[in-house]
């Protein structure tokens, strides 16, 4: 196996010791629930809940306000949503786990920052653009959907306030902020430099997400077989985690800017960082069952 422990300090001993200079993060909607920006599947209080229940014409499918063909069929409907959310740029603060990964950049050991997200966090906590993919895009920019010429942000979050917004240049285009829409592809980007990443990758680091939409939840099946895949997240997922849970694969259940703070200590030995640090200890109720068999799983 790759870690003496499967458990927070197997992966902090291990970083020490192998010291990986090409970490690879992935990042899910959890890593900003702590900004106060809903995460999308969480049964009762997640984004899909919501609109299912306040909104009757998504009640059957609230996912559909994200489809390209609901939004040019009813634009209004999707910017209501998005001004409840208030996911326009500088509205939320970055997390710990975004202060987290900045710092895995500013010690030259992030190969690159793939996210989920469409809040732009990662831009607000100064993630270099080079080493950040964008998976689904973000609110950051906007463009005209019919001459496909960029519309400033400030412009759309004003017009927003009263239903779909028009192009300022053309006046007939609508405009619609730079996210990747079910029924869209994703950015080229991000395939061309995950056919990089993948064979540099020395350490996978899956925070907040429920590796459930495809084809971001794949990038785990990319990594060469002898490096660690470890996931940071309320409950277990993605399947393929799981098929090496006794050779390279961790699962770090709680919170996750909990687990972040706790990681940066023991591992990078930065407890000062981060106030308190060295005090945090995940609460015995989040800790998994198999904590206790994992240290017999390091053995095999």
């Amino acid at each position: 196996p790759l870690f003496n422990t499967f458990d927070i300090e197997g992966v902090a001993a291990y970083i020490k010791e192998r010291q990986p200079k090409n970490i690879v993060v992935m990042m899910g909607a959890g890593v900003s629930v702590a900004a106060g920006i809903p995460d999308f599947r969480t049964p009762k209080v997640g984004l899909y809940s919501v609109l299912a229940e306040k909104y009757p014409e998504l009640a059957d499918n609230p996912q559909k306000v994200f489809h390209i063909d609901a939004f040019h069929k009813d634009p209004d409907l999707f910017y209501k949503v998005m001004n409840e959310m208030k996911l326009w740029p500088d509205t939320h603060p970055p997390t710990e786990v975004h202060e987290f990964v900045k710092s895995l950049e500013t010690k030259g050991i992030l190969r690159r920052c793939y996210t989920q997200n469409i809040d732009a966090l990662e831009r607000t906590v100064g993630i270099s653009p080079d080493l950040l993919v964008e998976a689904h895009g973000s609110f950051a920019t906007a463009k005209c959907l019919g001459c496909n010429e960029p519309t400033p942000i400030e412009h759309v979050m004003a017009e927003a306030q009263h239903g779909a917004v028009k192009c300022p240049l053309c006046k007939e285009g609508l405009v619609k902020p730079n996210v990747i829409f079910f029924g869209e592809a994703l950015p080229p980007r991000f395939s061309e430099l995950l056919k990089l990443d993948a064979p540099e990758c020395d350490f996978l680091l899956i925070i907040g997400t429920s590796l459930s939409v495809y084809p971001f939840a794949a990038i785990p099946d990319f990594v060469r077989a002898a490096v660690p895949r470890v996931l940071v997240n309320m409950t277990e997922a993605g399947e393929m985690l799981y098929f090496n849970k006794k050779i390279r694969d961790v699962f770090l259940p709680g919170d996750c800017q909990v687990t972040v703070k706790i990681l940066q200590s023991l591992a990078f030995g930065e407890a000062k960082a981060i106030a308190g640090a060295d005090k945090l200890q995940i609460p015995e109720a989040e800790v998994s069952e198999q904590k206790k068999a994992k240290l017999d799983e390091a053995d095999l």
